[in-house]
C-alpha cells in the first residue's frame, strides 16, 4: 500500500472558515475523492451562500489523489481555488468580510509554502502546516465567526457534506 498523504487542499475553504484549519483531506496518491453529500450543503442565505456552496463543491469535486501526485495539476488547482476565494471574499457580507480577510492570511501562507516547494506537497515546510493545524487566536476567532455564519445563515452542514472526504 502506498503511504497516505495528509494534505491541506482546501486552502480557500480554510480561509473562509468553512472547514476548520485542523481539518485535513486524506487520500492515497492514486485515489479519487469520494462524492460530496450535496444535500448537506443546504440552501438559502442568498448569493454569497450559493457561491460558497459552489466553491465547496468545486474544491472537493476534483480528483484530489490525481492532483496531489502531479505538481502541475496541484498548482492549477491552487490557482483556481485562490481566484474562487478572492471572488467569494469580494462578495461577502460586511458582517463576516473582516473575518474572512483574517482567515485568508492562513491560506496565503499555505499557498506560499506550496509555491516554495515547487508544488510538491511532500516538500512543504512543516512549519507552514503547523500554522494550519494550530492557528493563532485571531484566526481561530475569525474562523469561528465565519463557520457560525455558514451554519446559521447558509444552512451548510460542512461536516456531513464532506464526511466521506475529510478526516477530523
Amino acid at each position: 500500500m502506498r503511504p497516505r498523504l495528509v494534505v491541506i487542499v482546501v486552502v480557500s475553504l480554510v480561509a473562509l472558515g468553512v472547514v476548520s484549519p485542523a481539518t485535513a483531506v486524506t487520500a492515497p496518491s492514486s485515489a479519487k475523492s469520494p462524492a460530496i453529500d450535496k444535500a448537506a450543503l443546504g440552501s438559502g442565505g442568498g448569493k454569497f451562500c450559493d457561491d460558497a456552496r459552489k466553491n465547496i463543491a468545486d474544491a472537493f469535486g476534483a480528483n484530489l489523489g490525481g492532483i496531489l501526485s502531479d505538481p502541475v495539476k496541484l498548482k492549477v488547482y491552487f490557482d483556481k481555488q485562490k481566484k474562487a476565494t478572492a471572488s467569494l471574499i469580494n462578495g461577502a457580507p460586511a458582517e463576516i468580510k473582516p473575518s474572512l480577510l483574517v482567515s485568508k492570511k492562513l491560506s496565503d501562507a499555505v499557498a506560499d509554502g506550496l509555491k516554495k516547494a515547487n508544488y510538491v506537497f511532500s516538500k512543504i515546510d512543516p512549519a507552514v502546516l503547523a500554522k494550519v493545524s494550530q492557528p493563532d487566536a485571531a484566526t481561530k476567532a475569525a474562523n469561528a465567526k465565519v463557520q457560525g455564519y455558514f451554519v446559521n445563515t447558509c444552512h451548510i452542514d460542512v461536516n456531513k457534506a464532506l464526511s466521506g472526504t475529510v478526516s477530523h
